[in-house]
């Protein structure tokens, strides 16, 4: 997850919960003892009766305890819901719709003053030992003893899938290409029959299969997505908004550094 990417202690219920933990107790305690609550706003939760609500009205109680220079409740919004509490409405909130990335920014400006917990990894386990309330787990190659709790990451890898890496690469390029080094290119090659990806008819035309697009000196308004990015690109003096997303995308190549990455099909 993104948090854990940048070395927050993030605490999800799901995924931090022991086997056999009283949740009803552990949550509220969580709440009441962290640093920072998000709370993650849609149509579907606003509408939802049960503990989600509870969990939200709990940390607004606990924000009441907070400084009021201080930052505690951050909400979030996944879809134009609009909350009903008026505690909510009174907070600054962060969309991550329609711009995932620049949400996910706006959140990590609020975060700088927390103290970074490092990624840990863990090697495949022998076994498995209880020790002040934290795992204990043997690694079997070389019998060194490696902690597991909630400070380690939640099914963390640095990409689980190529796409993860496109996304990454894309999200830092230059947003145009007056921010660009001229003696930088990227050529981009993706399959122009993938589900969404939106190019100008010409160019389906003329490229049935797939395509390889060059960013270097006439590009603008490069904008990354959850799952694809778009740009301004010309062809013949004629300026086009390209659509790709992340799947589509078979091989990233930058002759200047050697960079040759494919994906594997």
């Amino acid at each position: 997850m993104d948090l854990r990417r940048a070395e927050i202690d993030a605490w999800i219920d799901t995924r931090c919960l022991l086997p056999g933990q009283n949740w009803k107790k552990e949550i509220p305690t969580i709440i009441q003892n962290s640093k920072l609550f998000i709370a993650l706003i849609s149509k579907y939760s606003l509408n939802k009766r049960g503990y989600i609500q509870r969990e939200i009205k709990y940390a607004l109680e606990v924000l009441k305890e907070v400084p009021s220079h201080d930052i505690y409740f951050i909400p979030v919004r996944l879809d134009e819901s609009i909350p009903y509490d008026e505690g909510l409405l009174n907070l600054n909130w962060v969309d991550l719709y329609p711009s995932y990335s620049e949400g996910l920014r706006r959140i990590l400006t609020s975060l700088t003053n927390l103290n970074k917990k490092p990624l840990e990894f863990l090697s495949p386990v022998k076994s498995i030992l209880s020790e002040e309330n934290s795992l204990i787990i043997e690694n079997p190659n070389d019998h060194k003893y490696l902690t597991f709790g909630t400070r380690h990451a939640i099914n963390y890898t640095p990409y689980r899938k190529f796409s993860d890496y496109v996304k990454d690469f894309i999200e830092k390029l230059p947003k145009s290409a007056i921010y660009s080094g001229l003696n930088y290119l990227y050529y981009i090659t993706l399959l122009t029959k993938s589900e969404a990806v939106v190019l100008p008819p010409f160019l389906l035309e003329k490229y049935p299969n797939n395509i390889v697009l060059v960013l270097q000196h006439r590009y603008t308004n490069l904008k990354t997505e959850k799952d694809y990015f778009t740009v301004d690109l010309w062809f013949d003096n004629s300026r086009h908004n390209l659509k790709i997303t992340y799947e589509s995308i078979i091989q990233i190549v930058v002759p200047t550094i050697g960079l040759n990455i494919e994906k594997v099909i």
